[in-house]
């Protein structure tokens, strides 16, 4: 099957990693647990660190960090409205988008996104709910100041 590469404003890269994984699972069904979807690393930490690199977008150029979050949000706006949980691919995925929110976004967001991946069944999930703990912890903590 061929898809238009440009569609979902040009992040069909992530369904094909998707497609990709799916596959993959049929052989190895604890793929997951060592690996994400997207294949990023961010470390084992409470405190996500930037993957030292990123697959490559739709034009094979290797994309970021902002160009991979955006990606994600765009197929996550996609397949939510039609997967309901659990759903490991969908739950890594959101795993990933709410790390680099993480890193890139705000706090607030990022809590969201790891309750939602939880939601959804991430394979990572002591990882998810330690993250989700710490970002909390900013909240509370950066709303106490603001007082």
């Amino acid at each position: 099957m061929r898809r238009n590469p440009q569609s979902h404003e040009g992040s069909e890269w992530i369904h094909a990693a998707i497609l990709e994984t799916k596959l993959a699972l049929a052989g190895n069904p604890d793929l997951l647990r060592t690996r994400s979807v997207l294949g990023l690393d961010f470390g084992t930490g409470t405190v996500p660190r930037m993957p030292a690199s990123f697959p490559r977008d739709t034009t094979g150029k290797p994309a970021n960090a902002r160009a991979t979050r955006e990606a994600i949000h765009i197929q996550m706006a996609e397949r939510l409205q039609f997967v309901p949980p659990p759903e490991p691919i969908v739950g890594d995925l959101l795993f990933d988008y709410a790390n680099l929110l993480m890193l890139t976004d705000t706090m607030e967001n990022a809590a969201a996104i790891y309750e939602l991946a939880l939601r959804y069944g991430t394979p990572r999930a002591v990882l998810a709910q330690q993250r989700l703990a710490h970002a909390r912890l900013l909240v509370k903590r950066s709303k106490g100041r603001t007082r």
